[in-house]
């Protein structure tokens, strides 16, 4: 194959096939990122708009307070000899106007009612009516019953649901009592307006083409919006995202996005469905726009690299004519240009054998030997943090397409703790400082597999209220892993356990390793309990102990209690009242 084809070759493999992959894997990374954005944003939208719901549910509720609590109400629903023109007059006087402040100081209300346990007195629909007009009503006995068994003081929501294209109506439900608590007068019911929580839907639904369905707790539709897509398998998607704990989904398929929307107070729970081929219509119009500028980098790629590829295929490609023009007798060095390359030194090497080779023609009895000196300089670039966290998550999404899912965890997990030793600004929480030693125990464990066991128990302490310096707990689990079980042939234990009792943080680190002999464990205390740095050993433990006596101040520190063959146990003491200080 000749040195021109091998150029094509290694322009395609080197600069086309890369580029083109790294073009599709960070293009789809964007679309991605874009996404989950996306949809964490509209959960939270959602979800705030929920509460907001719930308290404007609650305000409704608390309207049948002003009828618990009002004494003439009470006395009305409790008299049982009055003339039809007393109960007008006290109607007219004290209910009807406690009915419409309530229904018209709050948008939701759209009906008050109260039904009257006392058959005898004057009906005045629709403000009071008779307790057998609610039974006749509601014509259930179950939900009767639910309404019998309401507590004191307590209400409950109901939905009354027709077919699936009929939106539902809500109601509230308020059992009122005599100022005793003693004898039941009647039921108070709250009745949502028909359009109250459709406009709660309209709002949510701002998006394009977005429709909603309503489901019961046993995923059984009530309700579904006029432009619900009439699609078994989406509806068989929705069900699933009912039935789980799951906030929201995005189906690839489809090119929805599903939330879901719990209404506890309903006993409902609604599912958003929201087409996100409208998130990306910008970017797919400017889809001719990225692939001008792919081109227009490809282009310039090519034109460096046909730049020096040139350089080297010339040189070779008349070096080589120059071979074939050779005369035998006479054979002439090579007069095109050299460089400075490797081509440039085969080039000079030609022209010193051909000189050589001339030399010994003329000269037979003449040997020089000709040597040359290589020296070879490295030089230090210094890698920008965040070349280098690319580079780590390249190889891990490079691993994943490949299959290898342990290198691509082992890469995400190495890209963490580089992140967090070079990145991350001291002082951080104890909660960092847990996430990235369990990180650094991932690690181990890919090296070590089941020879390794890590335990961990944080008692509910408050660990992200906590402020500590950095690498307080690394050091001592390295210590005990490399020092303590590496050389165990039976499975090696680290156990990390924390303990709060107000401002004192106990931090324990056990191992089941080969343990620390008297004299050494002798000499480890000395060096803890010295404030001098020594050489012979110990300078990670020392440092710690160090900075934590220099961060928390007396009274905190590092022991060590050890024994042979059983095992060592690290015991940090830290007082909250450094927390503010800085390392």
């Amino acid at each position: 194959m000749r040195i021109v084809h091998k150029m094509i070759i290694g322009y395609v493999v080197i600069i086309c096939i890369p580029f083109i992959i790294f073009g599709f894997v960070f293009y789809n990374l964007i679309v991605q990122n874009v996404l989950d954005e996306y949809s964490r944003g509209r959960q939270n939208f959602l979800e705030q708009s929920n509460r907001n719901l719930n308290i404007s549910l609650a305000q409704s509720e608390a309207a049948t307070k002003l009828f618990q609590n009002n004494d003439s109400i009470i006395e009305y629903l409790a008299r049982r000899q009055l003339t039809d023109a007393d109960m007008v007059f006290t109607y007219l006087k004290d209910i009807e106007p406690t009915i419409t402040y309530a229904v018209t100081g709050n948008p939701l209300i759209g009906r008050l009612s109260i039904y009257n346990n006392n058959e005898e007195q004057l009906p005045l629909p629709p403000d009071i009516q008779p307790i057998s007009q609610l039974i006749r009503s509601i014509a259930d006995p179950e939900r009767w019953e639910q309404l019998r068994g309401i507590p004191p003081g307590k209400g409950k929501w109901f939905y009354s649901a027709g077919t699936e294209d009929e939106f539902p109506t809500f109601s509230y439900y308020s059992r009122i009592f005599n100022n005793q608590y003693s004898h039941e007068l009647g039921l108070i019911e709250i009745a949502l307006k028909p359009d109250a929580l459709r406009e709660f839907y309209e709002t949510v639904s701002l998006a394009e083409g977005s429709s909603y369905v309503i489901v019961d707790q046993t995923a059984k539709l009530v309700y579904r919006s006029d432009n619900f897509p009439d699609d078994p398998a989406l509806a068989s998607e929705i069900g699933k995202l009912a039935a789980s704990d799951a906030e929201y989904v995005y189906l690839s398929d489809k090119k929805v996005l599903l939330n879901r929307i719990h209404l506890g107070t309903f006993g409902l729970d609604s599912v958003l469905v929201t087409p996100v081929h409208s998130l990306f219509n910008g970017m797919q119009g400017r889809e001719g726009i990225y692939i001008g500028v792919g081109v227009l980098l490809l282009v310039a790629l090519s034109l460096v690299y046909y730049k020096f590829a040139a350089s080297m295929a010339k040189r070779v490609i008349r070096l080589t004519k120059h071979i074939k023009r050779l005369n035998p007798g006479r054979p002439a060095t090579f007069k095109g240009e050299t460089g400075n390359d490797e081509i440039g030194g085969l080039i000079r090497s030609y022209n010193a054998m051909i000189e050589l080779n001339n030399e010994l023609f003329h000269k037979a009895h003449r040997l020089e030997m000709m040597k040359k000196d290589a020296e070879y300089k490295m030089l230090e670039a210094q890698i920008r943090p965040h070349f280098l966290y690319n580079t780590l998550e390249s190889m891990r999404m490079l691993a994943k397409i490949n299959g290898d899912h342990q290198v691509a965890d082992m890469a995400y997990t190495l890209g963490e703790l580089l992140r967090y030793s070079i990145t991350k600004k001291n002082p951080v929480t104890l909660q960092d400082e847990v996430d990235h030693l369990q990180r650094y125990i991932a690690i181990q464990k890919i090296r070590m597999e089941s020879r390794l066991i890590f335990e961990y128990e944080d008692n509910g302490a408050d660990l992200g209220s906590l402020i500590c310096p950095k690498f307080l707990l690394q050091p001592i689990v390295e210590n005990s892993i490399i020092h303590g079980i590496s050389g165990l042939r039976r499975t090696g234990i680290v156990r990390l356990e924390i303990a709060q009792e107000g401002p004192r943080i106990t931090i324990s680190i056990s191992d089941n390793g080969v343990g620390i002999a008297e004299d050494e464990l002798w000499k480890l205390r000395s060096r803890l309990d010295s404030p001098l740095l020594q050489i012979e050993g110990g300078i990670g433990l020392h440092n710690v102990n160090e900075r934590i006596k220099a961060f928390y101040g007396e009274g905190s520190g590092l022991s060590v209690v050890s024994h042979v063959d059983k095992g060592s146990t690290f015991t940090l003491v830290l007082l909250a009242k450094g927390g503010d200080r800085d390392d």
